[in-house]
């Protein structure tokens, strides 16, 4: 089977404006954490990806990027149980053909998600360079502004400075940051989620996406 692990096609809201994406969750090599024996919370790799003869990543997309014209996407999110840009995980020069691909698509943004320390500035300049003027995205799970909630709880291992270090780093090579926040977890309550939501857009954020899942 050459499927991703995943993938949906879902309508999501951008500050109210309506638009189509393409989520793709990739099956791929554990993360390095994960072989650290330091997996997080809810890590999905041994739901999604332990089998041992997987296919590649372009074998993957090729599966799945019809949808893109067939949906008029305008969004592809490029996820996986771990962090894209960790050299363990996935090859970069299957990123680089995907991303010549996907430069020939109408499409608006392309998201990589990754963890804070595996964001490298050269590899995403390239990306960017292929998939101009195509916007590009680094998604990274922040989950909690609390650092004891993230790190002892969720077993997430970064603390809020890399965090804010990544969106310097993103801000100067002109990309942007997606960023994960869970919710309905014991330490994550509605206030708490409100109190969260109102610093990060003072300070480092630009707009909430909403995302909505459209059954097929």
């Amino acid at each position: 089977m050459k499927k991703p692990a995943y993938f949906s096609i879902d309508n999501i809201h951008i500050d109210g404006n309506p638009q189509k994406r393409l989520m793709v969750v990739f099956r791929t090599n554990p993360c390095s954490k994960y072989l650290e024996g330091k997996k997080c919370f809810g890590c999905g790799y041994e739901k999604h990806a332990l089998e041992k003869n997987k296919p590649s990543l372009l074998e993957q997309y090729e599966s799945v990027k019809n949808n893109i014209k067939k949906h008029n996407i305008k969004h592809v999110d490029l996820l996986s149980s771990g962090s894209l840009l960790d050299g363990k995980q996935a090859s970069f020069e299957e990123f680089v053909v995907m991303f010549r691909d996907l430069a020939k698509e109408s499409i608006d943004s392309i998201l990589v998600e990754g963890r804070a320390e595996y964001f490298d500035e050269e590899k995403i300049k390239k990306l960017k360079d292929i998939a101009k003027p195509i916007k590009i995205e680094y998604g990274v799970g922040l989950e909690s502004w609390d650092n004891r909630i993230r790190n002892d709880l969720i077993k997430k291992e970064l603390n809020k400075k890399d965090y804010i270090e990544l969106l310097k780093k993103t801000k100067q090579l002109g990309i942007s940051t997606c960023t994960y926040l869970l919710y309905g977890i014991p330490g994550i309550s509605k206030k708490s989620m409100k109190k969260i939501l109102f610093c990060l857009l003072k300070k480092y954020l630009n707009c909430i996406k909403k995302i909505i899942r459209e059954e097929e």
